[in-house]
């Protein structure tokens, strides 16, 4: 009918995959809406391209097979560059070169059928999440949405309002609105 409804999520609709020091798993079930909500991060770029491609692979078989045709709602620190080799999945804006050691990361997206809205005209702002020693901020942290969810409306962000820092600004949050 047009109108928009106020949708809340309750202690029950929300129950633990499984969780370890790098990453988080959630069923999401709802009369209105289901998916897996991922939180993960990802090993740092000074490992092997092996190391990284174990990694995500041990990522994407903790989902459950019964939940395998569920959307997949990720939010990461993927510890990649992406963009400078495009798809229907990642686009071109705020491009960054990446190495051999992106491409687990981009697997798991294209084999989650995830996209990134902030890899596209979406995203509106600074690309940068991470800031390098050296003071350039790069982008590492995503927000990655279903590819199967008919987006009507997406935009996406950098905070830099929100602050996780310890010592100082190293980090700040990526962010999606979307209908």
């Amino acid at each position: 009918d047009g109108r928009q409804r106020k949708l809340f999520f309750t202690t029950n609709d929300i129950s633990m995959i499984c969780a370890a020091a790098r990453y988080v798993l959630l069923r999401v079930c709802t009369p209105w809406i289901r998916f897996v909500l991922v939180a993960a991060h990802a090993p740092h770029s000074g490992n092997t391209v092996e190391e990284l491609e174990q990694w995500w692979a041990d990522l994407a078989a903790h989902i459950p097979p019964r939940l395998a045709g569920w959307p997949v709602l990720m939010l990461a620190d993927a510890n990649a560059k992406v963009g400078a080799e495009t798809c229907d999945l990642i686009g071109d804006f705020g491009a960054e070169q990446g190495d051999a050691k992106a491409w687990p990361f981009t697997s798991f997206l294209r084999s989650q059928g995830l996209w990134l809205p902030c890899t596209f005209s979406c995203h509106s702002g600074p690309t940068g999440t991470w800031r390098h020693p050296n003071g350039a901020w790069l982008r590492n942290d995503y927000v990655a949405l279903p590819s199967q969810w008919a987006v009507k409306t997406c935009t996406s962000w950098i905070s830099s309002d929100i602050d996780v820092s310890l010592q100082h600004e190293d980090h700040r949050a990526a962010l999606v609105r979307f209908a």
